[in-house]
């Protein structure tokens, strides 16, 4: 399969994992007797994205002895950003009727067992028709045949979750130079929202910040707030390279720190890295959510407003989830070379206040090791 011509700069991965990918892919289709994927692409449903490496909304026909063909329901309008910001597929077909055209294509393919993948992620508008479309074939969910396999990542991939680390880390350095008292808030996520875009990094990124003596947790939306002596600057930042994420949560203080903001973070400190060590490949998440979360209780604190820690790749949250109010100890094996966000909150809930800091990390045989520079949490001061 060739390119397509005139493929726009942007990062990509390379045909090796493509190939790699997909072999992987049609094994576990053949283990389920399942000879044709299809995966809707939209909002959150990622796995589309996953086998094809197009960033659009459509449908992803991927039969397990042929190329992948992809459904563009926007028609001709962004056809050229789908073909030409990848190269893994050029069977990319723009349709008026997405139901209509995944029917021609089965009639053509004649699959005796299809696998459906992320169709619950559709609105029912579009999930009846399609419903409709494959009822002459027998079908089964393979939401997770997919999703199972994007948790183990790739040597590429974590080097995709590297430059994105990287990138915060750019960001982090930003934080530290920029705040200061009287800058406000906005200016501030502005600073820091634009080194990570010139890190190389997608619009799609993300940052929540906050800067208030009573700290609690970030928000989505920039104040105009100046900041003052005493202030707690929490930032959550989320850059996007090649469409894998990092996820540092990152604490500075205006001033010395007031005695409570260390003590909370010392805590966090020492919660971040009992996980860090407890976290090895065939522990069981659970496990290393109690142990973690014991440190944090028998300070005195509570834990419930943030997740503890959270898969993350293609998506900036995604299950399993550990150190949740609903399910704090999942029943879940780690494995080598899935990643996970890490960030343990401290705090009081009855009072409002609490802080947290973290970073993303992988699961290795010498426990969770941190994407970018640093090995560890700290507490900035300016």
């Amino acid at each position: 399969m060739e390119p397509h011509a005139h493929t726009y700069e942007v990062p990509m991965l390379s045909q090796p994992e493509r190939d790699r990918r997909w072999a992987r892919v049609r094994e576990q289709m053949d283990k389920a007797g399942i000879d044709c994927l299809l995966a809707y692409s939209g909002g959150l449903s990622l796995s589309a994205l996953y086998l094809t490496q197009i960033d659009m909304e459509g449908l992803a026909v991927f039969p397990g002895d042929r190329d992948p063909i992809f459904l563009l329901p926007s028609g001709d309008r962004w056809l050229h950003w789908a073909q030409r910001s990848q190269t893994w597929v050029n069977d990319v077909r723009p349709v008026r009727d997405l139901a209509a055209a995944t029917g021609e294509v089965l009639e053509g393919l004649a699959p005796r067992r299809i696998g459906l993948v992320d169709f619950k992620g559709m609105g029912t508008s579009g999930h009846t028709p399609l419903m409709n479309a494959v009822s002459d074939y027998e079908s089964a969910d393979a939401s997770q045949l997919v999703y199972e396999l994007r948790l183990v990542k790739s040597e590429e991939e974590l080097a995709m979750m590297e430059r994105a680390a990287a990138a915060a880390d750019q960001a982090i350095q930003a934080l530290r130079t920029t705040a200061r008292p009287g800058i406000r808030e906005h200016e501030l996520y502005a600073e820091l929202y634009k080194v990570i875009l010139a890190g190389g990094c997608e619009p799609a990124s993300g940052l929540s910040m906050e800067a208030t003596p009573q700290p609690f947790h970030p928000v989505r939306k920039p104040s105009t707030h100046p900041l003052e002596e005493g202030d707690v600057v929490m930032a959550h930042m989320n850059p996007r390279y090649a469409g894998y994420f990092g996820h540092p949560h990152v604490c500075l203080t205006v001033g010395e720190p007031r005695p409570e903001i260390r003590e909370m973070f010392q805590v966090c400190a020492e919660a971040f890295e009992t996980f860090k060590a407890s976290a090895r490949p065939g522990v069981s998440l659970g496990d290393a959510c109690r142990k973690t979360l014991d440190v944090i209780e028998r300070a005195g604190y509570d834990w419930s407003k943030e997740p503890l820690v959270h898969s993350i790749g293609l998506a900036q949250n995604e299950p399993p989830n550990g150190g949740i109010k609903s399910n704090p100890y999942p029943d879940f094996e780690l494995l080598e070379n899935q990643t996970f966000g890490l960030h343990p909150w401290v705090g009081r809930m009855a009072e409002s206040i609490g802080i947290d800091s973290g970073r993303p990390v992988r699961i290795t045989k010498d426990g969770a090791v941190p994407f970018g520079s640093a090995s560890t949490v700290e507490l900035y001061t300016v």
